[in-house]
């Protein structure tokens, strides 16, 4: 895992000292692609319900390295490629996460989980379609299936 920062570094400097090779290369898809493997091993084991924090700053320094904070022309590319990273390599355990590990009565996990990862470090779009897939239906689940009589403690406590 000590690569990808340091990688992420070189490629926002890459980004910074030759921008129009950046562009015209369309760079940040290839610094997406070279990393993919590396972050796909380094994500191996994560629990992001135990560990919820963990990662975040690995994430925000690609998200930087490739333009997808940026204010110009070129961060439409950036958000595009950052966007393509996280929902190959970090969603999948977060997806997990929620469907499996997940207990709807306990929400303090989960909670923590989606506080900590909110945009930006998860697009607003694939943030947006976690909530839809895997929270939202869980928690209609659990609302639609509960009975005030015969369970004492409400979902929402």
């Amino acid at each position: 895992m000590t690569a990808l920062p340091s990688q992420a570094e070189q490629w926002a400097a890459l980004r910074a000292t030759h921008a129009a090779e950046w562009r015209r290369w369309r760079l940040h898809e290839r610094a997406v692609a070279l990393a993919l493997p590396i972050f796909r091993h380094a994500l191996r084991g994560w629990d992001p319900l135990c560990a919820p924090a963990a990662h975040t700053a690995l994430f925000g320094a690609w998200r930087s390295a490739l333009g997808a904070d940026a204010d110009d022309a070129d961060a439409a590319d950036g958000r595009l490629s950052y966007a393509a990273l996280v929902h190959a390599v970090l969603l999948p355990p977060v997806r997990t996460a929620l469907a499996s590990g997940w207990d709807v009565r306990e929400p303090d996990a989960a909670a923590a989980l989606l506080a900590t990862w909110r945009p930006p470090l998860i697009p607003a779009v694939l943030f947006d379609e976690l909530l839809g897939a895997q929270v939202l239906p869980r928690l209609q689940r659990e609302l639609s299936t509960w009975n005030a009589r015969a369970d004492a403690t409400p979902p929402h406590s």
